[in-house]
């Protein structure tokens, strides 16, 4: 059956179905649709269709949550001015510069406590990191171990589990941490 016909009997039934229970692709349909057509244009088959459908994915992602497409190039008209010193990137929400005028990326590396993530810094490891144009974020999951600290106001301190897991952080981000 034709992509684009199998598609149409598959809106059909989610348009039937209570209000309640459809999902909200449904109120995407003729651009969901406008897309298979073009599929179907480009003469695409399975397998380079869904390549093409998962770079849209990530691109209709990396837009949603301000990512950029492309490299970031860190020249004057990228930066919005917060204030006094502090300019955030406004191609990436997650890159900024401050007196100092280094640029960094706040998520370079995401520290995780089995289903716990967090930004911060551990072990002198920060999560900020020191960037250079042209540059593409990329975040590195680094495994941590909590423990009991009394001399701690929290009561326990974190501790990078692996440090070879910090290889490739340092590889992509040379330039060391901000903080």
């Amino acid at each position: 059956m034709d992509i684009l016909k199998k598609a149409a009997i598959e809106f059909d039934i989610l348009d039937n179905m209570r209000k309640k229970y459809q999902p909200i692709t449904v109120k995407f349909r003729e651009e969901i649709l406008s897309i298979l057509q073009k599929f179907k244009e480009l003469n695409l088959d399975e397998a380079e269709a869904n390549n093409v459908a998962s770079e849209i994915r990530t691109t209709l992602l990396d837009l949603y949550f301000k990512m950029p497409l492309s490299p970031l190039i860190l020249i004057d008209e990228e930066w919005d001015h917060i204030s006094d010193s502090f300019y955030q990137n406004k191609r990436c929400a997650g890159v900024f510069k401050d007196g100092d005028n280094l640029p960094y990326y706040l998520h370079a590396i995401i520290f995780r406590d089995g289903d716990k993530l967090f930004y911060g810094t551990v072990d002198g490891i920060s999560s900020e990191q020191i960037i250079k144009a042209p540059f593409m974020p990329k975040s590195f999951y680094v495994d941590v171990v909590k423990e009991y600290s009394p001399e701690s106001k929290t009561g326990y301190v974190y501790h990078i589990k692996d440090l070879d897991q910090l290889k490739n952080v340092f590889i992509y981000y040379p330039y060391g941490s901000k903080k």
